[in-house]
């Protein structure tokens, strides 16, 4: 099961999208990372990811796990 899944996403800005259809699904436990050009929207992403900036578009699933400290 992933623990993020994101379909469909995107944000407009100005005469474009950015980012535009993006999709992906994130296991527990595995590294990923976000590259492209200038403008590709990956800080975008990020932010709409983070639950700071809300999408225009969207289908996203973020599993929550609360984690205790060990002792």
């Amino acid at each position: 099961m992933a623990a993020v899944s994101v379909g469909g996403l995107g944000k407009a800005h100005g005469p474009g999208t950015a980012p535009e259809e993006v999709s992906l699904e994130i296991t527990p436990g595995e590294l990923f990372c976000i590259s492209g050009p200038d403008a590709a929207g990956r800080s975008t992403l990020l932010r709409i990811l983070a639950g700071t900036l809300s999408p225009d578009s969207e289908v996203v699933s973020i599993r929550c796990r609360h984690m205790r400290p060990r002792v």
